[in-house]
């Protein structure tokens, strides 16, 4: 039994603004700033001639979607900084939807043996779930983040 988690795969997303205030305008359209996914994760069962789940392997998978200001190097030094600043509470707060992760999936293997297939998929969506509940909740308790300092303030 084995659960085995990849590193985080971090890419980006281009947004454009001639200066800060345009970027905070265009973030402000978008549901979020930043999404961290699990969506990939999946799990391999192996079962005895009973139809029992005797191990199981899983493979967590997530991914990191985070912005990019395309004209940032080009804006005036004080809107590069509020935006590194903005980026990295921003990296801060989807750090914390990665130890969830880690959180709900590290022992799940251990949960899924002894079931047969049925019950072991329903552990396993059960848990997503619970994952999900609690990531929403970690994103209420921390007002998407802005109690990390994932507000930008225009210099």
């Amino acid at each position: 039994m084995t659960v085995t988690f990849h590193q985080p795969s971090w890419t980006t997303f281009d947004v454009s603004g001639s200066d800060l205030q345009a970027v905070v305008d265009a973030l402000a359209q978008m549901n979020e700033a930043a999404t961290t996914s699990w969506e990939q994760s999946h799990y391999t069962s192996h079962h005895n001639d009973a139809g029992q789940v005797t191990s199981v392997d899983v493979e967590v998978i997530i991914t990191v979607e985070m912005p990019h200001w395309v004209e940032r190097d080009h804006a005036p030094h004080a809107e590069q900084v509020e935006w590194d600043r903005f980026v990295h509470a921003l990296r801060t707060h989807e750090e914390g939807h990665i130890t969830k992760v880690h959180e709900y999936l590290q022992h799940i293997d251990a949960h899924m043996v002894h079931h047969d297939s049925d019950g072991a998929g329903q552990i396993w969506v059960d848990n997503l779930t619970a994952l999900q509940g609690a990531s929403d909740e970690y994103d209420t308790h921390t007002n998407h983040g802005e109690t990390q300092g994932t507000i930008i303030t225009i210099p």
